[in-house]
């Protein structure tokens, strides 16, 4: 165990990152700045967004009609959605150094290690992929949906290969297990629900033009009242 620990550290180091990423996108959703990127890898044809309307490019109206809210340059949105963009690129590079570390660790001795952090790899980049077709799509549920649960199952592959580390230290409980599995469960239907929730929020909102907010919840179906309920 000695002679794995500072892998075993840095694969905790990668989890903890995956989740930091998952929680940019949920500041990205909940700040509707989603589009404040319209384009992709680019925001706004720049590799760097721009800071005030000043900088946009002459063709910026091109980028500003594919916002489904807001038709106008908000900087805010922008680089929160941005940031969001630089930390999903840092995990790249992190999973990268740790699939490389893997296959000079373990390449002889547990190819099983080997092959979930090529298979984190992938799925970091297949991911990122996918976040520019969410973003070609303006935000569609289903793809914003898809989006979040590949993020969980990046997230699941370090826990993978810290379980293998450490199996000799973590009891095997049958209860504990059927446990685990009922809450992923529960999980997933709570994700496929709220993906029903946004999608009558979206729709909700285009029909009053985005105003009256206090009126969206009261014209929700049953979904939201079940997503909620589950939620407590």
């Amino acid at each position: 165990m000695e002679r794995n620990a500072a892998y075993l550290r840095y694969t905790w180091f990668i989890l903890v990152m995956v989740f930091v990423v998952i929680l940019a996108g949920g500041v990205v959703r909940m700040t509707q700045s989603g589009m404040g990127c319209p384009d992709w890898p680019t925001c706004f044809g720049r590799w760097v967004p721009p800071t005030n309307a000043n900088q946009l490019p002459a063709d910026y109206e091109k980028y500003l009609r594919q916002q489904d809210i807001d038709h106008t340059f908000n900087v805010y949105h922008t680089w929160v959605e941005y940031i969001n963009r630089l930390l999903g690129a840092l995990l790249g590079i992190f999973i990268l150094i740790h699939t490389c570390w893997s296959f000079a660790r373990f390449w002889k001795t547990n190819k099983t290690i080997v092959f979930v952090s090529v298979v984190m790899l992938l799925a970091v980049g297949f991911q990122g992929w996918l976040g520019k077709k969410v973003v070609d799509a303006n935000l569609a549920v289903v793809k914003v949906t898809i989006h979040m649960m590949v993020a969980l199952f990046i997230a699941a592959l370090p826990l993978i290969i810290i379980s293998r580390l450490k199996q000799n230290s973590i009891p095997t409980n049958k209860m504990l297990k059927g446990l685990v599995v009922i809450t992923l469960v529960l999980v997933l239907m709570q994700i496929v629900l709220g993906t029903a929730v946004r999608e009558q929020t979206d729709e909700i909102g285009a029909a009053l033009n985005y105003t009256h907010r206090n009126i969206w919840i009261k014209r929700m179906g049953d979904e939201f009242l079940i997503h909620r309920s589950f939620s407590m």
